[in-house]
């Protein structure tokens, strides 16, 4: 039982970490497209 919840643990933690750098690198190519179409608009 103990093992199990130490794996599901790790499993959910290795989850968060791997979402949140979509997101980052996500973001990362969205803002200079923002730029980009900021300064086109104008």
């Amino acid at each position: 039982d103990t093992d199990f919840l130490k794996e599901f643990t790790g499993f959910i933690k290795n989850q968060m970490m791997a979402q949140a750098s979509i997101s980052l690198l996500a973001h990362s190519f969205l803002t200079p497209q923002s730029v980009l179409a900021l300064m086109v608009n104008d």
